[in-house]
């Protein structure tokens, strides 16, 4: 009865493994897009600086440094 029981204790190992892989693959499914959300404000911006940048002095806030 020993090697029964042992082979249902694995069973239920491998049940509770495969549950917590589905788990975590559902979280990195969301962190993946969380990542590519990210990038994405990221890059806008990184868009609006470099716009700012490139603008006339004249058209420059006070934060921005001018061409010295």
């Amino acid at each position: 009865m020993t090697s029964l029981t042992d082979v249902m204790k694995a069973l239920r190992e491998v049940i509770v493994m495969n549950e917590r892989v589905t788990t975590l693959a559902g979280l990195v499914d969301k962190l993946a897009a969380e990542s590519i959300e990210t990038r994405e404000r990221l890059v806008r911006v990184e868009t609006i600086l470099e716009l700012a940048f490139k603008s006339p002095s004249a058209n420059r806030g006070a934060l921005l440094p001018g061409p010295d």
